[in-house]
């Protein structure tokens, strides 16, 4: 078995992410029990403001890459339609599932921050590889099952897709109070 150098890298950031999100829909009963149509909009602004900082193979100290001081302001808005309902199950609990449906559209979409290795400090790199988008579409899929007031199970699936880029995600978690 070869014998590799092992590196490690060291890199400390400073970050700080103020952001809000302002959403705003109306409820559109669709006439069975507790089930809505919701057409909404929102809109999220969000900065990240980046000090300069310095990545560095601890056992190749001259091999660093420079970031260079950055602030970078996000201005994304959705919309879309929600549909969802509740409905009773024999013993006191209830079973919620949920459709959201949203199209985004990214005001801001430059990420990029220049950065230059210690080196050649002169020698500046902006273009980022970051999969950024102006549009893109969300959905995001699930249910909830409460049984009475003790037990609930929930569980969701997102995705985001453009032409540049795809995320998918989920997540279940089992509640119990006692």
């Amino acid at each position: 078995m070869p014998n590799y150098p092992a590196y490690v890298l060291l890199n400390i950031f400073f970050l700080r992410l103020p952001g809000a999100r302002f959403e705003t829909g109306y409820a559109i009963d669709l006439g069975g029990p507790d089930a809505h149509v919701v057409p909404f909009v929102a809109i999220e602004p969000m900065l990240v403001f980046q000090k300069e900082a310095t990545e560095t193979l601890l056992n190749v100290p001259e091999s660093a890459i420079t970031f260079r001081k950055k602030t970078i302001t996000a201005l994304p808005m959705s919309l879309g339609v929600q549909i969802d309902g509740q409905w009773k199950t024999e013993g006191g609990g209830s079973f919620s599932p949920l459709l959201r449906l949203a199209w985004l559209h990214d005001f801001e979409t430059d990420r990029s921050v220049t950065r230059s290795f210690a080196e050649l400090p002169s020698l500046l790199i902006s273009r980022t590889t970051l999969p950024t988008d102006t549009d893109a579409a969300s959905v995001r899929f699930g249910a909830q099952w409460s049984a009475a007031r003790s037990w609930s199970i929930k569980a969701s699936a997102d995705a985001q897709l453009s032409r540049s880029y795809g995320t998918i995600g989920g997540s279940v978690s089992v509640r119990y109070v006692w």
